[in-house]
């Protein structure tokens, strides 16, 4: 199940962007980007982050996805279009000579942290 390797290399990674003054615990949102390409099932993906995110130290965190969408250019005509389906052509001059551009791969986009509450 990749979607729990995936799960922990998002900890891996937002824990590695932290400044060092700020503890993971008071991350409250991780925020990340996933292409289309990937096949990830999103609900899978959160359901792995929850599982794991107590023993890593972002316990009081949340996942948020932002699914992008599959963008390609021609190389025979040089148009730029959004794939609905994974059929590689290009709408315009039916070239199958395209270079995915977008819609590939998981960025962490987002950390949102929790300021602690001071006493007055």
């Amino acid at each position: 199940m990749h979607e729990l390797y995936l799960a922990e290399c998002i900890v891996k990674q937002a824990r590695a962007a932290l400044p060092q003054r700020v503890h993971s615990i008071n991350v409250s949102e991780v925020k990340v980007r996933i292409g289309e390409l990937d096949a990830v099932v999103t609900d899978t993906l959160v359901f792995m982050y929850d599982a794991i995110k107590s023993e890593s130290g972002f316990a009081n965190s949340r996942l948020v996805i932002e699914t992008e969408a599959i963008f390609c250019i021609c190389n025979e005509c040089a148009k730029s279009f959004e794939l609905a389906e994974p059929l590689f052509m290009c709408p315009h001059c039916l070239s199958t000579s395209v270079r995915v551009v977008r819609g590939r791969g998981v960025t962490l986009t987002e950390i949102t942290i929790q300021e602690k509450e001071t006493a007055e």
